[in-house]
């Protein structure tokens, strides 16, 4: 199904009451004439939902898709623009710069000759990264381009992996023949946050800086999933401070957007990140074959193993944001299968149980879904204090799955998993049974 194939590539369309809103940033942005100002292309149009209520002076739409250029000239969907079937990620990418010939002749002179551009666009979100591993579900190679490839030769790291930042990567390559690109596009958030943009930020944001947006629930979109948030945003081509400070906005009961708070966007750059300060203690430590838990009984026989000698146990550390908490994060008595966490050791002990605390205490929202945890104050007056608190918690909270398991099969042979963190022996235990 059609349908089915733009979900997995993460293609959703843009309700008209946050389009309009859009409309009024870039206004507050770039200023009230900026339709008439700029040459605006859209250059992932789909039927042309972020243009077609508007009148432009001279617009651009493309689009993976041809039929959806048929939809938008059948509907009468902006006639003054120049619409053309265009995949932007793979056409005229080259070695070291866009071909443009390709490109309409309009646009491509506009480009060369320095014009006042504004990319408008609402991009796909997919990333090759996806837990999903159905027939159906799985996106994995969706982010398989000549762009995503040129990414990762040219140094950007793990966000090569996604469409969206493809997208802004090509528009910054642009940016270097016509430094005169401004860019307004709705997407996650994580490019302004995730560890795995820093590279990114540090590239794109030299040629660019925030102006302004605002962050809504992705539950205004068609069928998607509660838990996180979209963000619309006004980018120049000047470079600022840094900060992405978004308007927090909703649905009123009349179904008019109203704004309900702010939030800033905060990344790691430059910090230590939570993820890292916990692993200190065992960072050049060897592992050991073990066998890999999914639960607190169960082993996996093919799950990725590795413990170090002598641990107490394993911490699930999936992911460094708000996102995972939930499903992501705890503590073993065994390795984890998915190999996402770490060994539990005598010396970074009171940290994963600092580290424990701080995550599952924290409920995600489309609001803060995307905050990072950075290594925590140590020298802060309270911390020991939160430090035995979270001992505490560590061991009664339901992701707490320690647990001792006799003579279990894994790879041929029998195992005895110990649980460290239980306080009492099996001669204690068996007195009180008396």
């Amino acid at each position: 199904m059609v349908t089915d194939k733009r979900r997995r590539n993460g293609v959703f369309y843009t309700p008209t009451l946050f389009v309009d809103e859009a409309h009024k940033y870039i206004e507050q942005a770039f200023g009230k004439d900026w339709k008439d100002e700029y040459v605006v292309w859209d250059c992932a149009c789909g039927t042309g939902n972020l243009t077609r209520d508007y009148k432009f002076k001279e617009l651009y739409m493309s689009t993976l898709e041809q039929s959806d250029i048929d939809t938008a000239n059948q509907m009468g969907y902006n006639p003054e623009a120049v619409k053309f079937q265009y995949d932007f990620l793979n056409d005229g990418v080259g070695e070291d710069m866009f071909d443009n010939s390709s490109l309409p002749e309009g646009l491509a002179k506009a480009i060369d000759e320095g014009k006042k551009i504004l990319f408008l666009i609402n991009p796909p979100y997919a990333t090759a990264k996806n837990g999903g591993s159905s027939a159906g579900n799985s996106k994995a190679g969706v982010a398989k381009t000549k762009t995503g490839e040129r990414m990762l030769k040219d140094g950007w790291g793990g966000s090569s992996q996604n469409l969206y930042a493809q997208f802004l990567y090509n528009i910054w390559k642009f940016n270097e023949s016509n430094n005169n690109i401004k860019i307004a596009l709705f997407c996650k958030p994580l490019f302004m946050s995730g560890g795995s943009y820093e590279a990114f930020r540090k590239r794109f944001f030299s040629s660019f800086g925030f102006k302004n947006g605002f962050l809504f629930e992705a539950t205004h979109f068609s069928d998607c999933a509660k838990g996180w948030g979209v963000s619309f945003t006004a980018i120049d081509n000047v470079k600022n401070n840094g900060k992405f400070l978004l308007d927090i906005v909703d649905l009123d009961d009349a179904f008019a957007i109203q704004k309900i708070g702010t939030k800033e966007i905060y990344n790691t750059d430059g910090e230590l990140l939570a993820s890292e300060w916990v692993r200190k203690e065992i960072k050049s430590s060897k592992t050991q074959d073990a066998p890999p838990v999914s639960s607190f009984a169960t082993v996996k026989e093919n799950g990725n193993s590795g413990l170090v000698s002598g641990a107490l146990g394993y911490m699930n550390n999936g992911g460094n944001n708000v996102q995972q908490n939930n499903m992501m994060v705890g503590i073993y008595s065994s390795c984890y299968a998915n190999a996402h966490g770490f060994s539990i050791v005598s010396e970074n002990l009171t940290k994963a149980s600092a580290l424990f605390l701080a995550r599952k205490s924290i409920t995600g929202n489309w609001i803060n879904d995307k905050d990072e945890y950075l290594a925590p104050n140590e020298s802060h007056p309270d911390y020991q204090q939160f430090v035995t608190d979270s001992l505490v918690y560590s061991l009664f909270n339901n992701s707490s799955q320690q647990s001792s398991l006799r003579q279990i099969e894994y790879k041929g042979k029998l195992w005895d998993i110990k649980n460290e963190f239980f306080w009492l022996s099996r001669e204690e235990m068996m007195e009180l049974t008396t």
